[in-house]
């Protein structure tokens, strides 16, 4: 009885890591995205905002070479994407190993459960065994 309990146990146990690298890995991947997407979606719609600002400028002052010169030149103001800015392409660069680290360690969890259980239904089976010679044999 006391093997399958052990077993039983180890099972929870790697069950529970595996669980807790899953919402870590899931936290990990909200991030990256809020990085790489929805900051992206803002990047662009600042962007556009820009874009708009300058087209109306140049509309508003026609036929001014200078005034339109400068109306382009706040395009130099357009947001870069966060792949283009070295520190938030590091960061996702980051979050992306950590991610692939946590991937494995997980699927080693998986691994070590799915073994604990087999040992788990193994010696369950040992045990009936035992119980069922012990009272046969009497």
């Amino acid at each position: 009885m006391e093997n399958s309990v052990y077993y039983s146990n180890l099972y929870k146990q790697f069950e529970q890591e595996a669980e807790d690298y899953g919402k870590d890995i899931e936290k990990l991947e909200q991030i990256k995205k809020n990085l790489s997407g929805d900051l992206y979606d803002e990047q662009l719609a600042v962007n556009r905002e820009i874009n708009d600002l300058v087209e109306d400028l140049k509309k508003g002052v026609r036929h001014n070479s200078v005034f339109t010169k400068k109306a382009d030149d706040l395009k130099e103001n357009k947001e870069k994407s966060s792949f283009d800015d070295a520190s938030l392409g590091a960061a996702i660069s980051s979050l992306e190993s950590e991610i692939s680290v946590l991937q494995n360690k997980k699927r080693t969890a998986e691994q070590k459960r799915d073994e604990a259980k087999r040992k788990y239904e193994e010696e369950k089976e040992r045990e009936r065994q035992e119980i069922l010679n012990r009272f046969f044999d009497k």
